[in-house]
């Protein structure tokens, strides 16, 4: 990967961490699951070491705010059409934070998505036990 950036160009400075951290984030996630996966082969380098808790990383909390005002079903192009004008790279942190939000019991993974069908998600209901009289 090649990076070119302007040091004296403030604006260009923070498209460039936003950038940055969507792509840690996501290499961080493949991390993860490949390490819960099966284990690698003798020539495969080894990912023992590596942090892989969901606590590396984090999913974006405004993302999650704007979940959590969707219907209780919903798809990830619901999510994105949410985000409005926001600049399209957010999609690779939209997918993080749902799968990070299925991970942690908090969204169930309906139907899986297929090419230009996008992947459907509800939330998690939780039950209230009703009081006796």
């Amino acid at each position: 990967m090649k990076l070119e950036i302007d040091l004296s160009d403030q604006a260009q400075l923070v498209k460039a961490r936003e950038e940055l951290r969507s792509l840690l984030e996501i290499v961080e996630f493949a991390m993860a699951r490949r390490s819960r996966g099966p284990k690698p082969s003798p020539n495969q380098p080894s990912l023992e070491g590596i942090e892989s808790s969901s606590e590396t990383v984090v999913a974006d909390p405004r993302i999650k705010e704007i979940i959590n005002t969707l219907p209780y079903r919903f798809t990830t192009s619901d999510v994105l059409n949410a985000l409005g004008d926001e600049p399209k790279p957010k999609r690779d942190l939209v997918k993080v934070t749902l799968r990070r939000m299925v991970d942690a019991n908090q969204l169930i993974e309906v139907e899986k998505g297929r090419g230009r069908k996008p992947t459907t998600y509800e939330h998690v209901a939780i039950l209230v036990p009703a009081l006796s009289a």
